[in-house]
């Protein structure tokens, strides 16, 4: 199973959660694509959950490894799922309604629940 790592430094450690600010690639400056890649062109501060987090230390380098099946679920829960939710409200909402702006309201009405469950 292949995994995702990024390297990061930790920021912050509160109980048993770990705010890591991942660093940006060095690769990432002469890449052509560097504005439009969310993950490597910006520091971002993710939290971890930590099961030991005395073994940690503010300002300490670490590595944050994902697995490509967990990466999957997360896009599916944060992306797929939710399109397929505004789809799917959008032509119910319309054949039932035959106005737009309400279909509309519908689809995006859609997504408060479902972050709020996830």
């Amino acid at each position: 199973m292949t995994e995702i790592a990024h390297s990061g430094i930790i920021t912050a450690i509160k109980q048993n959660i770990i705010t890591v600010e991942i660093a940006q690639k060095e690769a990432c400056g002469s890449c052509a694509l560097k504005d439009a890649c969310s993950q490597t062109t910006k520091q971002h501060k993710i939290e971890v959950e930590a099961k030991t987090p005395e073994n940690y230390k503010t300002g300490q380098k670490v590595e944050v490894i994902i697995s490509s099946k967990q990466a999957f679920y997360a896009a599916l829960y944060g992306y797929i799922i939710p399109l397929i939710l505004v789809i799917f409200s959008l032509f119910l909402s319309f054949i039932y309604t035959q106005n737009e702006t309400t279909s509309a309201l519908c689809g995006l009405s859609i997504l408060f629940p479902y972050y709020i469950l996830l």
